[in-house]
């Protein structure tokens, strides 16, 4: 190979590396961003103006079980007024509108008694929008305690989702998973529980109880989404993968690790 050939194969290589670093530069700033902007919204509580967490967030035990939001003296939530409540705050999770969400479920949370099945929806996601909108009042360093305390599987995806790259890497338990630096919105196809292949892979995790599996597009991509439930009702995302077959651009949680140890050139 003559020395002309080498040095144009190196300043390919060069700009590649170049063009790779610049590329994430700018998707973790507009993640940051989007995060940040959301975040930043102000939401009102009826009776001192700010955003406070729910009371139960002040005990020790977190289990999904001792969940008790809802007007007990309130009219019982119906199933269709539930499932219309529940796919409302979903769109506008989905797409980091948690200030609207959360004005959603506040307004059922105040009007009805909550012990229903969808009424424990509500209430669980009552409980997780609450966790985010005062991640903007946190530092870093308390985003994974805060995330790992949510209790709805689909909204624990969509937060890490809207985290910037960095701060995921203690989310997810698998390094082989995706990472995607998207915007939103998502779009969520099914939210299943997952008994099968990846249910067995993962069974070597202390305390797991349960895996749900969400099937959703990001960027028109297909994707997959397996998330464990704890035993104490705690979730965490177990990894994210791409359709099998599908053709993507998104990178792994061990690539950005790599990258920035300076393993990837």
């Amino acid at each position: 190979m003559n020395k002309k050939l080498k040095l144009i194969l190196f300043s390919l290589v060069f700009l590649i590396s170049i063009v790779t670093i610049i590329f994430r530069n700018i998707y973790l700033f507009k993640s940051q961003k989007n995060i940040q902007t959301n975040l930043n919204k102000t939401v009102y509580d009826n009776k001192n103006n700010t955003i406070k967490l729910p009371n139960k967030l002040d005990k020790n035990s977190q289990n999904e079980n001792e969940l008790n939001y809802g007007n007990n003296d309130g009219k019982t939530i119906s199933k269709t007024e539930g499932l219309m409540i529940i796919e409302q705050a979903r769109q506008m999770i989905r797409s980091a509108e948690w200030d609207k969400a959360y004005s959603i479920v506040k307004e059922a949370v105040n009007k009805y008694n909550l012990n229903t099945e969808e009424g424990k929806i509500i209430q669980k996601l009552y409980y997780d929008i609450s966790l985010v909108l005062n991640l903007k009042d946190a530092d870093y360093s308390m985003y994974k305690n805060i995330i790992l305390g949510m209790k709805d599987p689909e909204t624990i995806l969509c937060a890490v989702l809207q985290l910037p790259e960095e701060l995921r890497r203690d989310l997810i338990i698998n390094e082989d998973s995706l990472s995607p630096i998207v915007d939103p919105p998502i779009i969520v196809n099914s939210v299943s529980e997952e008994k099968g292949e990846m249910f067995e892979y993962a069974s070597y995790i202390e305390n797991m109880d349960k895996m749900y599996k969400i099937d959703f597009i990001a960027e028109n991509i297909p994707l997959e989404a397996y998330i464990i439930q704890f035993k104490d009702g705690n979730m965490k995302i177990y990894m994210i993968k791409a359709k099998e077959g599908t053709v993507h651009y998104f990178k792994t949680i061990k690539f950005w690790k790599d990258l920035d140890e300076g393993k990837i050139n």
